[in-house]
């Protein structure tokens, strides 16, 4: 079962906002969650940026619940990048969220979408928004 995040809460704060959906995910999955970067506490970044990484991070992690490993890299530079990667079955099954609307409003926001799975290998979301 997928956290619940108040993303609105989290708006302005992507630190947070991530620390929030990832604490304690491992113990609730039983899925290691290895975390690879974290954003600096201080991003300065729009709302709607945030909103969005959060709900593509939410979204992989609840598509990713038969994984036996799952991987998170947030980083913030000229572009705030998310990557998150299982081992699971792949790829998202019915019911996950739509995924031309995650990459709609990446567009929007002058940023890229990316999803990539292979049936028994896994998946990879990657989202690239400018900061």
């Amino acid at each position: 079962m997928a956290p619940e995040i108040d993303i609105a809460m989290a708006a302005g704060s992507l630190r947070k906002g991530v620390e929030t959906l990832l604490a304690g995910w491992g113990e609730r999955t039983a899925i290691p969650l290895e975390i690879w970067a974290l954003p600096p506490e201080n991003a300065a970044l729009p709302a709607a940026t945030v909103e969005l990484v959060l709900n593509v991070l939410l979204d992989a992690l609840t598509a990713a619940e038969r994984a036996h490993t799952i991987s998170v890299a947030v980083t913030v530079g000229r572009t705030v990048r998310l990557t998150v990667s299982d081992d699971g079955p792949g790829p998202y099954e019915a019911g996950q969220a739509d995924k031309s609307a995650f990459g709609k409003i990446a567009a929007a926001l002058g940023g890229n979408y990316r999803m990539t799975a292979v049936p028994g290998h896994g998946a990879t979301v990657s989202l690239e928004l400018p900061t």
